[in-house]
């Protein structure tokens, strides 16, 4: 959604009556999550207070090496879904909220959202964790697997099949991390509060407006 190109690239593609299914997360949660991911694989080492701070205009979508660090930008989802209804009919949008997925409700989300697609129900177990938080034990180490193009290319001359590469890879990066479910891990409600008066209080109500849902316990006290 963050990419001002695409919703044009997608009807030029796609055509017009696509079904386009959006999911949205607390923006303060999404772009502390965001955050996380880019700290854990060695790309970010400035505070999140900092970064969230710092100005990233919307036309920074253009570089690649920006879009990694747009972790404010990414959270106004009003003016980008803006650019998806002048292109898309909203009868063929669906609006999912990422804390419903993870609710006592998460079975009617699915539910909704397999009507909405018009596909057969298929059973899912609900009871998988998946993408659970973790850390690094060595954090050199996983900085040298994701910036280093030098180590890239030795690997290449010493393993040349693709898939066995990929797989060593893998290999390193698993035995390298540690599920972490820590505090650390998690978006104080103080600096939630403060990220959404600061940044988002305007555009999260706007995305109220455009896709009918109430989102005040984004931005109400609790």
């Amino acid at each position: 959604m963050y990419i001002n190109e695409v919703p044009q690239r997608i009807l030029e593609t796609l055509g017009p009556n696509i079904k386009l299914l959006f999911i949205f997360r607390n923006p303060a949660d999404r772009a502390y999550s965001h955050y996380l991911m880019s700290k854990f694989n060695g790309f970010e080492t400035a505070g999140f207070e900092e970064v969230m701070s710092d100005s990233q205009p919307l036309a920074a979508a253009t570089s690649a090496e920006n879009r990694r660090f747009s972790y404010k930008e990414r959270g106004y989802y009003g003016r980008q879904l803006k650019q998806y209804l002048q292109l898309f009919h909203k009868e063929n949008m669906h609006f999912v909220l990422f804390e419903d997925l993870i609710s006592e409700k998460k079975k009617e989300v699915y539910a909704s959202i397999l009507d909405f697609l018009q596909v057969e129900t298929y059973a899912l177990d609900f009871d998988i964790k998946s993408n659970v938080a973790k850390s690094v034990r060595n954090p050199i180490l996983q900085k040298i697997m994701n910036q280093t193009p030098w180590l890239s290319k030795l690997a290449k001359k010493l393993l040349p099949d693709a898939s066995k590469r990929k797989a060593l890879r893998k290999k390193l990066k698993n035995a390298n991390q540690k599920a972490n479910s820590g505090p650390s891990n998690k978006l104080s409600p103080e600096l939630r509060e403060q990220l959404i008066a600061n940044y988002y209080l305007e555009d999260i109500k706007l995305l109220e407006t455009l896709i009918d849902k109430e989102l005040s316990h984004w931005y109400s006290r609790k």
